[in-house]
């Protein structure tokens, strides 16, 4: 009888709970429907002045792409699994977990690219920042998408790098140095030479703060049964360092197991 009533309760706090994030919603819509424009903002916009004003700088980050580029590699993974071990025990295409293939599989979810100048002339590549953070340097193995996004840039090498370079290999050789005053240069990575632009570009640290914006469908909330997986994926893909999908998904577990291990 007791569990019961905790059940009936426990029921009972999540619709209150549920009516008070809908009141507010309705509050903020009616509140935004019928904002008005000030002399100042209208001056703003025909001037082409900015519209706000802030400390932080923002960088895009398209989080359903590189989401779709790892579902895809896992469910490859998982087929190949089911073709070596000749069984047809279990159909990947259909297992609850696999569904979100079908979710990203789309024109504006699919993994997008940009196109490259390398050191080759006339030579280019397709990149992108998942690219970039798969093919980053050993000295940040253990950084996740997001701290990376926030903490680095690529940019093309330049004399001021290649002296920064030749003197952090000098310094190696020889004894270490009196650290000097002033500014300190911003620290300098390579890529791993499996990146398509190892030659031709760098990371650099940033100066000032940067905060990643996500780019694409918002993320789900946790406490949805039917959005349960795509929750778990992006957050194992933003929190987690990795440079495969090994490293965030098992093939015989789902992305909601995987996060809770």
């Amino acid at each position: 009888m007791g569990s019961i009533d905790k059940h009936t309760a426990s029921d009972a706090t999540d619709d209150l709970h549920e009516r008070s994030r809908k009141l507010v919603l309705r509050c903020y819509n009616t509140i935004a429907s019928q904002q008005e424009l000030s002399g100042v903002q209208v001056a703003s916009y025909l001037m082409n002045w900015p519209d706000h004003y802030t400390s932080h700088k923002f960088e895009n980050l398209f989080l359903i792409g590189i989401e779709s580029y790892l579902e895809k590699a896992l469910h490859e993974k998982r087929n190949s699994e089911v073709t070596t071990a000749n069984s047809t025990t279990m159909d990947v295409s259909d297992t609850e977990e696999n569904l979100n293939v079908k979710e990203v599989e789309t024109d504006d979810f699919n993994e997008q690219f940009s196109i490259g100048q390398t050191n080759i002339p006339n030579n280019y590549a397709l990149v992108n920042i998942r690219i970039d953070y798969q093919f980053r340097p050993s000295e940040i193995a253990d950084m996740c998408l997001y701290d990376f996004v926030h903490t680095y840039h690529k940019k093309k090498v330049d004399k001021t790098d290649k002296t920064y370079f030749d003197n952090q290999a000098e310094s190696k050789q020889s004894r270490p140095q009196i650290k000097r005053r002033g500014p300190q240069p911003n620290q300098r990575l390579k890529f791993k030479k499996n990146h398509p632009q190892y030659e031709s570009h760098i990371l650099i640290q940033r100066t000032g703060t940067v905060v990643p914006v996500l780019i694409g469908p918002q993320l789900p909330r946790k406490d949805r049964e039917d959005t349960k997986e795509r929750y778990a994926r992006a957050i194992l893909t933003l929190f987690l360092p990795w440079t495969s999908v090994d490293h965030l998904c098992q093939t015989d577990i789902t992305w909601d197991q995987s996060l809770k291990l």
